[in-house]
């Protein structure tokens, strides 16, 4: 018998009762015979249709490409499932890096499409208890050796794509549609941008969320539109975190590079970096990040740590060497704050932060902030950017920074540094200074 170089789910012998059955029939038998490749293509044949409907996940066990081949693949309407799984996730056994998956690919070409479809209702305040993972399009735990590219992911009923305990891994050429509609009077999908946080009908439309556990990833190419973050590194110890530990793994995240991301994001920002109750995020590199023309005033470009102690804070932000090496080049922002921070950062390097005309802070603290060894060089203020001011420290932001070469046409003051932080200014042309250079007070125009 001739070896098969790739199987399909429209093999005659790999169709079953639903597409999903089809597609991890042609999974299994791929990795059994020692081919471990599956194409999924554009027509379906045991449908005879171009839709593969989604109702169980996709399960993604080790050695495993699949292709993607211009296919639509939407998620049945009332299912409450991942429509990519890797094997074992769920599993409350075999949480050990001895268990670990390896070598899973994903590879998309021809345009794929993964729609989360009609949705089905299920959010953080709203969902069995634990369960919520379960609306995540993308789910992989516990991976050495992982690429997702070239996919689109429209309408995700959460987050698009979550990682946890994952190492050694590309995530690249990713676009992201998310729902941007508001929710009627009686729970209906009305289409209309939300007016404030609360009307959004899908929330936590995020597109790559790098969870506990995870280091050596790069990201780049990212694209399109999402309802929250775009790309966020979140080391916290929540229920998924703790669900999906690896005995033998850390909480870290750690040696992330991320590069070319451009979005269009309703209620977050393009990038979230946070840690907090002892786990550390650090050895970031970002490169390029720009957002679409701002909506909303709770919107910023990067958020450095800001989150409210309870809602995803256990005891405690982090402290002082938790956050660290972090380094973010060029941001090109239209949000209201270019960057908003509210956690302890040492080894910061920020430059080349371009302001437009709708940004009132190009930096902004927001609660317990610590900057240790940050240099921030190259702030570019468009005519009408920043026209109060341009760096803006509450009461509470301690540590020290080194600004250089700022550029804008006018402002009121350069930096409002109400509390004990130490600012050295160096190289700072600003055409008209209306009051004075620094301020001892904070601007309370918080919004977020």
């Amino acid at each position: 018998m001739q070896l098969r170089s790739v199987y399909s789910p429209n093999d005659p012998d790999m169709m079953d009762v639903n597409d999903s059955r089809s597609i991890n029939n042609a999974i299994a038998k791929a990795v059994e015979s020692g081919c471990n490749m599956v194409v999924i293509p554009r027509l379906n044949a045991r449908s005879n249709s171009y839709s593969w409907i989604i109702g169980e996940p996709i399960m993604l066990p080790s050695n495993i490409t699949v292709i993607l081949d211009g296919c639509y693949m939407v998620q049945e309407e009332g299912c409450y499932c991942n429509m990519f799984l890797t094997a074992g996730a769920l599993d409350s056994d075999n949480k050990t890096i001895e268990h670990e998956l390896c070598n899973i690919r994903i590879i998309g070409q021809n345009h794929p499409v993964l729609d989360g479809g009609v949705y089905n209702g299920f959010s953080e305040w709203h969902s069995p208890p634990g369960t919520l993972f379960n609306n995540v399009t993308m789910l992989f735990v516990n991976v050495n050796g992982f690429t997702v590219e070239g996919i689109k992911i429209r309408h995700m009923r959460w987050w698009s794509m979550a990682y946890y305990y994952c190492r050694n891994g590309i995530i690249r050429n990713v676009e992201f549609e998310a729902d941007f509609a508001s929710i009627g009077p009686n729970g209906e999908r009305v289409e209309a941008l939300p007016e404030k946080y609360g009307d959004v009908y899908i929330k936590n439309g995020d597109g790559v969320d790098i969870r506990c556990g995870c280091n050596n990833i790069l990201i780049e190419n990212i694209t399109g539109k999402t309802e929250d973050d775009t790309v966020a590194l979140t080391a916290l110890m929540g229920t998924f975190e703790k669900r999906f530990f690896i005995e033998g793994k850390d909480w870290d995240i750690h040696n992330i590079t991320i590069k070319n991301v451009s979005s269009d994001c309703l209620s977050g920002g393009q990038l979230r970096l946070l840690c907090a109750d002892g786990t550390r995020v650090h050895d970031v590199i970002v490169d390029s990040l720009m957002d679409y023309p701002a909506r909303r005033s709770w919107q910023c470009n990067v958020f450095l740590g800001y989150a409210i102690l309870g809602e995803y804070i256990r005891s405690r932000t982090s402290i002082r060497g938790e956050m660290s090496n972090i380094s973010i080049n060029n941001v090109f922002s239209h949000s209201t704050r270019a960057i908003l921070a509210g956690c302890a950062v040492e080894n910061l390097h920020l430059s080349n932060i371009f302001c437009s005309k709708e940004v009132e802070y190009a930096i902004q603290t927001g609660n317990i902030s610590s900057f240790n060894s940050t240099w921030i060089d190259g702030v570019y203020c468009a005519e009408g950017a920043c026209s109060d001011t341009i760096f803006n420290f509450c009461s509470e932001t301690e540590g020290e920074m080194q600004i250089s070469h700022v550029y804008a046409h006018h402002c009121a003051h350069v930096v409002r540094n109400a509390g004990p932080m130490n600012i050295t200014l160096t190289d700072c042309q600003v055409e008209r200074i209306t009051d004075s250079l620094m301020s001892r007070e904070y601007n309370p125009n918080f919004p977020y």
